[in-house]
């Protein structure tokens, strides 16, 4: 991952994602609200893949969290669509998209309200803002240009965990939850969002990813 500058702990792209894509998160994995209140789709909340990262990389990857909660709380919606703006000025490759929380989860209304604040700037210079929340307590019926990805329930869309994974018929999977529940599914995460650009738009669509 590549940190845009000193000041800006955000990072580009990583196995994963496309470096037009940044990351910011508002608090690490460790503190993930959605794992504290019990609605991580997840059985064993240890088998987070964010928090093996601060794991085994902790004196790099926890203080790298940190600094990305600082400078969210630090900065207002306008300060940091203004800086992510004037990276774009200064750079062949452009910023496409804003990923808000990699890790982690919201931690209250006012970040709802800040991230969508911070996707109507960025829309103005075509940046889209997207994430995933398994925060199904808070509101965001306000939001019309963060794309909010339910974590387990439909918001704009909804992205399925799946511990098993079956494909009965043409464009429908069904998705077994941690509970042993069967969701169906429109589409299949194909683990690779430089593939895809699904979760990018309000499609209403509900997305099956097999655990891994």
């Amino acid at each position: 991952m590549k940190q845009l500058r000193n000041d800006i702990p955000i990072v580009l792209g990583n196995k994963k994602l496309p470096k037009t894509t940044a990351v910011l998160n508002i608090c690490p994995a460790s503190l993930c609200p959605s794992a504290l209140l019990g609605f991580c789709q997840l059985k064993d909340i240890s088998s987070c893949y964010a928090r093996q990262e601060e794991r085994v990389w902790a004196n790099t990857c926890i203080p790298s969290r940190f600094a990305m909660q600082a400078y969210w709380d630090r900065n207002d919606a306008w300060s940091i669509a203004r800086d992510l703006v004037a990276y774009n000025d200064t750079k062949r490759t452009k910023i496409k998209a804003l990923r808000v929380n990699e890790c982690g989860d919201f931690r209250h209304q006012g970040d709802v309200d800040k991230a969508e604040m911070l996707a109507y700037y960025l829309s103005k210079s075509g940046i889209i803002v997207y994430c995933y929340s398994a925060r199904r307590d808070l509101d965001y019926s306000d939001c019309e240009h963060l794309v909010v990805n339910g974590s387990g329930w439909l918001a704009h869309n909804r992205f399925q965990v799946a511990y098993k994974l079956t494909n009965p018929e043409p464009g429908k999977w069904l998705a077994e939850d941690k509970d042993g529940n069967q969701v169906e599914c429109q589409y299949a995460c194909p683990g690779d969002c430089r593939k895809c650009s699904v979760c990018l738009s309000p499609r209403k669509r509900t997305t099956a990813v097999l655990l891994h």
